[in-house]
């Protein structure tokens, strides 16, 4: 998901639906509008719902007094019960080759890029096995409070724009001359924030 509060033009297009997964890309990028009427949400519990609406409130108003515009809330969702959509995908290209085969290809059909395990802790402290790349990095996720047990990945991205002389133009065109209002990604940061915090508090549920 990537999530900036704003509602005109924030869907994913019909390319970006039916785009298939490839060994770095395993779902669609769903927007705000592709979620706002729906049940999707994160729901990390009361104590962490409360924890991670005030560490993003903190972001929003240092990005705020910094001048900073147009940043996203990044979701990534990690569901345990279901198959990595690569498997299959992958499988395929390897079954394909069982012929001809030459010295050093693949000779299995599991795909080598998912053979790994590490863990991620959540924001309670919990660990919390998943697959995930070799990297001598570790990942912090959210566990989700339902019994499904998604895991999200959080952070904002995008933010080197400031809303100066160009962005400030852009805002004037599009918002007063075209009448499109509050409603467009570049408006002040000031109510970007207030505008972003608000979806953000509305989606994050506990």
């Amino acid at each position: 998901l990537d999530l900036k509060g704003s509602t005109t033009n924030r869907h994913a297009s019909e390319k970006d639906l039916k785009a298939k997964p490839t060994e770095s890309f395993t779902g669609t990028i769903l927007k705000d509008n592709d979620i706002r009427n729906s049940d999707l949400c994160v729901d990390v519990g009361k104590e962490a719902a409360k924890q991670l609406r005030s560490s993003l409130d903190q972001d929003v108003g240092f990005l705020s007094a910094q001048g900073i515009i147009d940043y996203s809330l990044l979701v990534g969702i990690h569901y345990p019960d279901l198959p990595d959509p690569r498997t299959a995908m992958m499988q395929e290209a390897a079954a394909g080759k069982n012929k001809g085969r030459r010295r050093g290809s693949i000779t299995s059909n599991r795909p080598l890029s998912l053979d790994y395990e590490t863990q991620v802790q959540s924001l309670d402290g919990t660990k919390v096995d998943i697959r995930k790349r070799t990297s001598s990095s570790k990942a912090v996720a959210f566990k989700s409070a339902g019994e499904r047990g998604e895991l999200y990945y959080i952070g904002i991205i995008d933010i080197l724009i400031q809303f100066g002389i160009f962005k400030g133009g852009e805002y004037l065109f599009k918002a007063k001359l075209k009448g499109e209002g509050e409603k467009i990604s570049v408006i002040p940061p000031e109510k970007y924030g207030q505008r972003f915090l608000k979806f953000m508090n509305y989606f994050i549920r506990g």
